[in-house]
């Protein structure tokens, strides 16, 4: 109908979940939105930083922070992007410090199965915070996280395809 399907499951100090839906737009045009890091803090509320540190088209390091009621939780990111294979990876880039414990995940993107105007987009995450980090901002992360994603790369794609 439509509606993206949520599963998420919150273990500990994070949790995991994953996201499927519908776009209608080009799937060049989602992975175009999906990896405009610089324009994530527009995009996303809690994002207040998102800046590339090394970009070889393939492997994409970004240094995040999330800003929430006063407390910033800062995390390196290292994406292994493969539009052609239809994915893209991520893990934390383990040469830096991250407030985050752990973070893994990817993005699917392929022709919907049900309309063929449309890209499905498939996004998976499993999180583990440090103990430091506030439990408001491990629910804000384990509970908003799966929706704000299909939100706002939909939103924002189904923008520029018009």
């Amino acid at each position: 109908d439509g509606k993206p399907v949520l599963k998420q499951v919150k273990e500990g100090n994070g949790g995991r979940g994953i996201a499927v839906f519908d776009v209608q737009a080009s799937e060049k045009i989602v992975w175009d939105v999906i990896t405009s890091y610089s324009s994530y803090p527009k995009w996303i509320d809690e994002i207040s930083q998102a800046k590339t540190y090394i970009d070889n088209g393939t492997n994409i390091y970004v240094d995040f922070i999330i800003s929430a009621y006063g407390v910033d939780v800062q995390y390196y990111i290292k994406h292994l992007y493969k539009p052609d294979q239809g994915y893209l990876t991520w893990e934390l880039d383990y040469t830096r410090e991250s407030d985050l414990d752990d973070s893994t995940g990817y993005w699917l993107v392929y022709p919907s199965p049900i309309d063929s105007s449309k890209t499905r987009v498939e996004y998976s995450v499993d999180l583990r915070i440090q103990d430091w980090v506030p439990g408001f901002i491990q629910t804000m992360l384990a509970e908003s996280g799966l929706e704000d994603a299909s939100q706002w790369v939909k939103r924002e794609s189904e923008k520029r395809s018009r």
